[in-house]
């Protein structure tokens, strides 16, 4: 991959497969889907199959129905064993508890990143439910404008995607694999070009016109080689889940077109780092053109 930098943190580095393998099978049983779904928010807590390069739940494309599949367990003992089957292909997964009182919260996650289904496993195999069955539809907070998305599944799911194969501790990737890996990146910048972004800007001063930035005061974050990075966000909730860590104050709000991002950057950042309290994707304004040079076909 040309674009991206592969460099891995040593946790994801020292990630180790320990050889054994463990399958189940699923059950496609609408009597056991319903029983299940009927009892869902009455678990006192769920774990959640997460990846560790995304910080969201691990998705799954199934090979048969094409449905993208979230794995939902009711004891951490029952996912480890399930997650075998990823980490040894040099997956990076955790489990996150999901406590009663924020599974509407996680539900609303699933909608947010576009997935469809729930796998879930009470000790058995584990049970597909639509996520429909579980939540009429998703319950956003009000954003400060109609403009801003309040989630964007379009961006989300395909970076989920790309990110989990592209970030996996490998050694030299089969020509196969390259492929395919570069057929989510496609994907994913695609979707990134039809979106619009959220940039953040001091409430005391006024969002510049596209390619003017000396009227614009940006809050800047720093990664740990000391590098500086602008944060940009593709909905309101990824801006809610990182202001919920830094604790912004008088800030606001502004979308911008794929297009224009690249005129927003300010000149203290190297890089813009999108939603950083998410998937975390750093991209510099070069890579930014250079995937459009590659992916993104001009209207004529």
């Amino acid at each position: 991959m040309a674009l991206f930098d592969k460099k891995l943190s040593d946790d994801l580095m020292s990630l180790q497969s320990n050889g054994d393998e463990s399958h189940l099978d699923t059950a496609d049983n609408e009597e056991a889907a319903r029983v299940m779904a009927e009892g869902f928010y009455e678990n006192e807590e769920l774990y959640i199959l997460a990846s560790q390069t995304t910080k969201q739940p691990f998705v799954v494309c199934d090979e048969d129905t094409y449905e993208d599949e979230i794995f939902v367990f009711t004891g951490e003992d029952i996912l480890q064993d399930y997650a075998k089957m990823y980490t040894k292909d040099k997956y990076a997964l955790y489990a996150m508890k999901i406590p009663k009182e924020n599974i509407p919260v996680f539900l609303n996650t699933v909608f947010a990143i576009g997935a469809d289904t729930i796998m879930f496993s009470d000790g058995g195999a584990p049970v597909r439910i639509s996520i429909e069955d579980l939540a009429e539809g998703p319950n956003y907070h009000k954003t400060p404008s109609e403009k801003i998305l309040p989630a964007n599944p379009s961006v989300q799911l395909p970076a989920i995607y790309f990110l989990q194969e592209l970030r996996r501790p490998m050694g030299e990737r089969t020509r196969q694999e390259m492929a395919r890996l570069r057929e989510l990146e496609e994907e994913m910048v695609v979707n990134m070009s039809r979106s619009e972004f959220i940039v953040l800007f001091d409430a005391g001063s006024r969002p510049a016109a596209p390619g003017n930035k000396r009227n614009m005061r940006i809050p800047y974050i720093k990664a740990k080689n000391g590098d500086v990075l602008q944060p940009v966000f593709t909905d309101y909730m990824e801006v809610q889940k990182f202001n919920a860590n830094v604790k912004m104050k008088n800030i606001s709000l502004t979308t911008v077109s794929y297009d224009q991002l690249q005129n927003f950057l300010g000149k203290a950042a190297k890089a813009f780092v999108i939603n950083p309290a998410g998937f975390n994707l750093i991209l510099t304004k070069e890579q930014l053109k250079k995937m459009k040079e590659m992916y993104i076909q001009e209207d004529e």
